[in-house]
Order: structure tokens, then sequence, then C-alpha cells
């Protein structure tokens, strides 16, 4: 049986793929390289990946999703519940979760094209988490098409087709 090929930091290729892709687009920080250095691939090897999946556009389009402005008023939610904050940042996190959650509602009530993008994204990573722990390879046969798909949608929401 072939040893599959892994990343220096210990992922497969396909979930080094979808990690990196996960982080340079919700991450607008990071540099390719940056996002390299994370999985244990080459610059290059990110470079490809971002070229065939069209990271770039994607990564325009890719602001905060729904789902990861969730992600920020239940974390600041846990830090309250959990007494971690100070009075003063208590009152700041409350703030900050009420204008959060208000411009969420706005959010998901838009149905721009744009949103439709974001909005498969996250459909498609959940996907991908859940079937690659019931079937790997298949999983990543199915994340080659996945990227394909959101490559497509975003060219056709950014009118090029």
């Amino acid at each position: 049986m072939a040893k599959k090929r892994t990343t220096k930091t210990g992922l497969d290729y396909s979930t080094a793929e979808a990690k990196a892709r996960k982080d340079y687009l919700e991450n607008k920080k990071l540099t390719q390289e940056d996002v390299a250095q994370l999985v244990g691939v080459t610059r290059g090897t990110i470079n490809k990946w971002a070229a065939r999946g069209d990271w770039e556009k994607l990564r325009k389009v890719a602001r905060r999703t729904p789902r990861q402005i969730e992600r920020k008023i239940q974390e600041n939610m846990n830090r309250l519940l959990d007494d971690e904050l100070t009075e003063e940042e208590q009152t700041k996190a409350i703030k900050k979760a009420d204008a959060l959650s208000k411009m969420n509602a706005v959010l998901k009530t838009l149905s721009d094209p744009e949103r439709r993008v974001l909005n498969t994204i996250d459909v498609c990573e959940d996907f991908a988490v859940w079937l690659a722990h019931r079937d790997l390879e298949f999983s990543k046969k199915v994340s080659i098409y996945q990227t394909e798909y959101i490559s497509e949608l975003t060219k056709t929401t950014n009118g090029q087709n």
C-alpha cells in the first residue's frame, strides 16, 4: 500500500489545501507565504492551489460570512458568561456583540449574488469536513469539484460569463 504524501505539519495534501484555502480566505492579513508555513508546504504549492481555485477572486468576495459573525458573537457571549472581562471590557463587548448581531441580521436578509457565493463556501466547507470523517479518499475527489463549482459561481457573480 502506498504511503500518503503529507506536509511538513503532518497533514495530507487534500486537508492541507482545504485548510490553506480557508485560512487564506478568512484572514486577509495572511500572505500566501504565511499560509504555506502554517500548513507545511512551499509557497509554490500554495500559489498553484490559489491559481487553480481562484483564491484571489474568492478573497475579494469572501468578507465575513454570517456564520463567522455568529461565531464572533458567540465568542463575546462566552467571554461575558465566563466573567473573563473587566467591567469596562464587558461594556465594550456587549456593545460590540449588539452591533455585530444587528449587522448580521441585515446580512442574512440580503440575497445578493455575493452572499450566495459566501453561503456556498460555508456549506462546502462543512460538507467537506463531514465527508472527510466518513470517506477521506472520496472527500478529496469531491473537494476538486467543489472548488471548480465555487470558482465558476464566482465568475458568474462577477459577470464574467
